[in-house]
């Protein structure tokens, strides 16, 4: 049976274990709190892809832009001109 993790009941290497093996689910907040104790990327963790190792800013990147209102809306803008 599967189970579901939470860091905060378990060190992060021992996560990793159960995970590996299928002894627990790796959740997207898991893996969240996971890259940045390992200082790797999310989408790594939960697809494999290697570009995204190293992508470690995810979380970062999404909290400065919430604190940061102007150039949250300057990106946003110039993202919606892009797909267009």
């Amino acid at each position: 049976m599967y189970g579901i993790i939470t860091l905060k009941k378990i060190n992060p290497r021992r996560a990793i274990c159960l995970i590996e093996n299928g002894e627990n689910v790796l959740t997207e907040k898991t893996a969240a709190k996971l890259g940045e104790a390992f200082e790797v990327g999310v989408k790594w963790l939960l697809t494999g892809n290697e570009d995204r190792k190293k992508s470690t800013v995810e979380g970062r990147l999404t909290e400065w832009l919430w604190e940061h209102p102007e150039v949250r809306k300057e990106l946003c803008k110039r993202m919606r001109e892009n797909a267009e």
